[in-house]
């Protein structure tokens, strides 16, 4: 949890680091969106090679080596800000960042004791959540000219080696050197409904960080109003995982998962019609940021149960690959529905794939649930 809280305090740092940093190099819009799409792309790079790895390195070395490919990676960026070196540098680092989070979500699951799973993962979430929010604040108070803010950016990378090398514990539970008996792709049919939720989630997620400041101002709200949308939906997201992972394991995670469906489906179709009466739109916002973040937290609860030892990266794998395949798609619907009924429209684009959800989960039904 402490690798993946710091690792992911600094590829949150990366995000807008980069994007400023290339918008004062002069680089076209198109270039950078399409910069920032080499971060996602990075897992299908390295996905191949995740049990081969944690064979040979097993979970604290494998960990400990996406976090020198990161830094090596984040390092070199200030060498040459052009496209023919930050192209393949950050493909890179979303390979080495893609690498650890399959391994740190597989330890955490793979540890976690069936009764309290979902309150486990929950904590997990909300700390990795809290990491991530934080990396934008640094970028804030250190700005981005030159090699401080990615020598800072790398230090924190170095920084979560030390829980890695403590890892050890991750080592036993998912197998050590034991091979696993399937591939990512393999774990498709055991788990559909894990794997359909996360890929919801992705879109969803994905969507709104690109397009909701667009909403707010589509809707009246002033620029300023409109750039903190993502701060109370991100709230949400990290106050209820821990309450809502405990609810699942205490009344079954399926059913909370169809309650935070049916919750986030109707907060936003709320707010679609209630967006100008402020004390409605902040808190409809933050409960469908907290019914949100549960598909993840729930997601990752359902997917261990159904795999013990070296299959739980496998599957870990799948997880990550579906979700930066939700992550591409989102934000291409939530484009296309905003560009054809107006940016009002996003967030009636973002319930549809939540109810189709909703209507398939009857349909969803595996040896886990």
């Amino acid at each position: 949890m402490a690798t993946a809280t710091l690792a992911g305090a600094a590829f949150a740092m990366l995000g807008p680091l980069t994007t400023l940093v290339m918008d004062a190099a002069g680089w076209s819009k198109l270039l950078i969106g399409a910069n920032a799409a080499m971060h996602g792309l990075g897992i299908f790079l390295v996905a191949p090679l995740v049990s081969m790895l944690l064979h040979r390195l097993r979970a604290s070395g494998t960990m400990q080596l996406a976090l020198w490919v990161a830094v090596a990676g984040t390092l070199a960026m200030p060498l040459s800000v052009a496209p023919a070196s930050w192209f393949p540098l950050r493909l890179l680092v979303g390979a080495a960042a893609g690498l650890l989070f399959v391994i740190s979500e597989a330890s955490v699951n793979a540890m976690a004791p069936e009764r309290s799973r979902g309150r486990i993962i929950g904590l997990y979430a909300t700390l990795f959540s809290l990491g991530y929010a934080g990396g934008p604040l640094v970028v804030a108070l250190a700005g981005h000219e030159g090699w401080p803010p990615f020598v800072l950016a790398g230090a924190i990378l170095l920084t979560g080696l030390v829980p890695a090398r403590l890892a050890k514990a991750a080592d036993r539970a998912l197998g050590e050197r034991e091979r696993p008996h399937g591939g990512a792709l393999g774990t498709l049919t055991r788990t559909p409904l894990p794997i359909a939720t996360i890929l919801v989630f992705g879109m969803v997620e994905a969507a709104f960080f690109a397009l909701l400041p667009l909403w707010g101002l589509a809707v009246g709200l002033t620029e300023r109003l409109s750039a903190v949308l993502l701060t109370v939906w991100i709230a949400g997201n990290i106050v209820l995982q821990i309450p809502i992972g405990w609810l699942g394991d205490r009344i079954g995670r399926r059913r909370v998962l169809a309650l935070c469906l049916v919750t986030g489906a109707a907060a936003l179709t709320a707010l679609h019609f209630l967006a100008t009466v402020p004390a409605v739109l902040w808190g409809l916002l933050a409960l469908a940021g907290a019914a949100m973040g549960a598909l993840y937290t729930l997601s990752l609860a359902l997917l261990g149960q159904a795999f013990r030892g070296p299959e739980q990266a496998a599957a870990n794998t799948a997880f990550i690959v579906t979700f930066e395949v939700g992550v591409v798609l989102g934000p291409a619907l939530g484009g296309l529905a905003t560009h054809l009924l107006g940016a009002e429209a996003l967030l009636l684009a973002t319930v549809l794939p939540m109810v189709l959800l909703l209507l398939a989960l009857p349909r969803l039904r595996s040896p886990i649930a």
